[in-house]
């Protein structure tokens, strides 16, 4: 293949780099940035609250423009595509969900093949942060049009794992796995997942997230203040209202503790939360709900801010950053064991829940930690150091960012 003697690499987001979230990627582009000559990124939403960025770093919002359009998924239903989509997915037919699902999917498709054609992408990489329409759009674009480009993705979590959707499967996905050029899963779990449903083994890399080493452990409490600190955003996979709840439960049983909730993260569901805490206001349990803040806020609080455990009850999760950053300052976790959590939680410095756990078994590992409070603390750096072993950001971004930059040369 002949490439451009510039190496250029089109980035193609969810929201990045408006907006609050996404924030994994505030790391992983300065690594991109390093390597490439241009990065141009491609959200598929903008707004008017935008991150700085490395000065070779540029943002197309055409796609997101693209995305706006009244009546687009009504419009790609009647096209011969949206039929060859549904009959490669037959099998999977069996609602009108499902017939959405296929539409929205190859909606999506559409306008990331539109938007490549339109700019004459090629001597290229393309690179979707998520596993998706817009990948599936690309991989057209490369066969169709018979472009020199390479296609690769991320596969994190909701665009992995089917069971996180009703219906659940997700679209021309056998198809995407064969032709995509690399696909990087960020979790063990999810490379075996994939394996294991697809039969195959082509091109599927695992290359984890990472934290950036703040050089120092967290505070803990000194106070006889039990603090516990928990990091999503509110939506039904996180089941934060369970987590209150099981607190809640844990505060009645030991009136003579204290206890206190520190939570960041906001969403539908947040304010339900407000009002049930207010009702069943108890005085050994105080609730601080912190709401969304950027990702300085949260490691600023770590390092400044007493902190004794964190939980994480998700019913299911690619690999938590919020672990990962936690684990940096020497924090022992309590999680759920799912997606790849479990490969986070080192042997004797952590907690894992059953998916399903109920509050007995909650109970027992509040009881685990505070019985083995002093040995837990000990092991903070212990903790951190196997932590930044593994999810050390400015290592896994750099390989990564080098890693692709050599697929243009395969």
């Amino acid at each position: 293949m002949k490439w451009s003697d510039k190496k250029i690499v089109y980035f193609f987001t969810g929201t990045y780099p408006y907006g609050t979230i996404e924030t994994f990627i505030e790391n992983e582009i300065i690594y991109l940035s390093n390597v490439f000559d241009k990065v141009i990124i491609v959200p598929t939403t903008s707004t008017k609250q935008r991150r700085k960025l490395p000065s070779n770093v540029i943002v197309d919002d055409g796609l997101s423009e693209m995305f706006r359009k009244k009546n687009r998924k009504l419009k790609n239903f009647f096209t011969f595509s949206t039929l060859k989509a549904l009959l490669y997915d037959w099998k999977y037919l069996h609602s009108i969900a499902a017939i959405r699902r296929i539409n929205s999917f190859g909606s999506d498709a559409k306008q990331a093949y539109n938007w490549l054609k339109k700019n004459e992408v090629n001597n290229a990489l393309v690179y979707t942060y998520w596993l998706n329409g817009k990948t599936h759009g690309a991989l057209n674009y490369k066969l169709k049009l018979q472009k020199n480009i390479k296609v690769i993705s991320r596969a994190h979590g909701y665009d992995l794992y089917n069971y996180r959707h009703n219906p659940s499967f997700w679209p021309y996905r056998q198809k995407t796995l064969q032709l995509i050029d690399r696909l990087y899963v960020i979790s063990l779990d999810g490379k075996k997942y994939l394996e294991l449903n697809y039969k195959t083994k082509n091109n599927i890399v695992v290359s984890r997230l990472g934290v950036v080493d703040k050089g120092t452990l967290g505070e803990t409490s000194k106070d006889n203040i039990l603090r516990i600190l928990s990091i999503a955003n509110f939506n039904k996979v996180k089941r934060i209202p369970l987590l209150y709840e099981n607190l809640l439960k844990y505060a009645i049983d030991n009136p003579n503790a204290r206890f206190q909730w520190i939570h960041f993260g906001s969403g539908d569901g947040m304010e339900d939360l407000k009002k049930k805490i207010e009702s069943n206001n108890i005085d050994n349990l105080h609730v601080d709900l912190k709401g969304r803040v950027s990702n300085k806020f949260i490691y600023d609080y770590l390092s400044k801010e007493p902190i004794d455990v964190f939980i994480n009850v998700s019913e299911s999760e690619g690999l938590p950053v919020s672990i990962m950053e936690v684990q940096s300052f020497g924090k022992f976790v309590i999680a759920t064991n799912v997606g790849g959590s479990k490969e986070m939680i080192f042997k004797g410095l952590g907690y894992l829940l059953d998916k399903n756990f109920s509050y007995k078994d909650f109970k027992q590992a509040i009881d685990y930690f505070n019985s083995n409070l002093f040995m837990i603390q000990k092991k903070a750096p212990q903790i951190r150091g196997k932590c930044l072993q593994a999810y050390d950001g400015s290592k896994n971004f750099n390989m990564f960012a080098n890693d692709i930059l050599n697929l243009l040369d395969e």
